[in-house]
């Protein structure tokens, strides 16, 4: 499983997104990522990795970091959880658990499709069952 999140976490997609977000300094850049899951019929590949870039950080706001995620080559952990703590509210939470059912779902995915073809769905599945324990 290690070495599965660390490559995915180092990919061109996550980098960019912790990037952005970073530049942006805006919470708003984590919701919609989590929103863009759930609100698209068929859930692109892209969209997938960033909602769960997007839940990572918002799982490093309350203090349950996943050490894997190279967020903190820039911010630290302590300085994540100032800025934004105030910002995790019921209703993002209620998003984050539905953002998680869609992202486990194997119909309409297109990481299903990317990972299924070389037998790593599970450890995408693995994956977001460790997420969802720091979450909530």
């Amino acid at each position: 499983m290690g070495t599965f999140s660390i490559d995915l976490y180092e990919s061109d997609i996550a980098t960019e997104f912790l990037a952005s977000f970073l530049q942006e300094e805006s919470f708003s850049y984590l919701r919609r990522a989590v929103e863009n899951a759930i609100t698209d019929d068929f859930l692109e590949f892209e969209v997938a990795l960033e909602a769960v870039v997007a839940l990572e950080v918002i799982a490093a706001i309350k203090g349950n970091a996943n050490k894997d995620l190279p967020l903190f080559e820039e911010i630290s952990e302590d300085e994540l959880i100032n800025k934004y703590e105030s910002k995790i509210s019921n209703y993002l939470m209620s998003l984050c658990e539905d953002a998680l059912a869609i992202l486990r779902r194997d119909e309409d995915s297109g990481v299903y499709e990317e990972y299924e073809d070389n037998g790593e769905f599970d450890d995408w599945l693995e994956l977001l069952d460790e997420l969802e324990e720091r979450l909530f």
